[in-house]
């Protein structure tokens, strides 16, 4: 007989089933960076470099959407969840070797450095306290797979809660 086997036709293909997911990269420390010394342009330099960082990163798996603040959506259609697990780390191997990102909190770290060199007492230890926040960028990744019917508003919040 000719045709499709019933018996095999129905099952699965072997391995993880693909499926839609979104990714959360929120990028820490804004607040701090953006009014370093009241100078917001350092922000900017610093979310215009991530942005790029997770656009380059995204262009090949899915799309990208900024959401307020530090917060950026990238959409993943039909990955698996090692695809998912690979694309985060791909991420912040990226944002953490990136020369604009190195060189804003280089910036900074050579600006605190200065500032505890020149000051004493309790004014020195409130800027060792700034240095341990500001001298390196910290990205808090969470993915989740989408469903039919899912919220899209409650998955966010499920993943801003995830990378607190």
């Amino acid at each position: 007989r000719g045709g499709v086997d019933r018996r095999t036709a129905a099952r699965p293909p072997p391995g993880p089933i693909p499926s839609n997911y979104v990714v959360m990269v929120d990028a820490k420390h804004l607040k701090q960076v953006n009014y370093f010394e009241g100078n917001t342009a350092v922000g900017d330099a610093y979310l215009k470099a991530v942005a790029e960082v997770i656009g380059n990163q995204a262009k090949e798996v899915g799309f990208t959407s900024k959401l307020q603040g530090t917060r950026y959506l990238i959409g993943m259609r039909e990955a698996s969840p090692e695809a998912v697990a690979r694309f985060q780390t791909n991420v912040a191997t990226a944002l953490a070797n990136d020369e604009n990102v190195k060189r804003v909190f280089a910036n900074q770290q050579k600006f605190l450095d200065d500032k505890i060199a020149t000051t004493k007492g309790k004014e020195k230890e409130e800027w060792k306290e700034k240095l341990k926040i500001l001298v390196k960028p910290e990205f808090g990744v969470a993915n989740t797979p989408l469903k039919p019917g899912d919220d899209l508003q409650q998955v966010i919040k499920g993943l801003e809660e995830a990378t607190k």
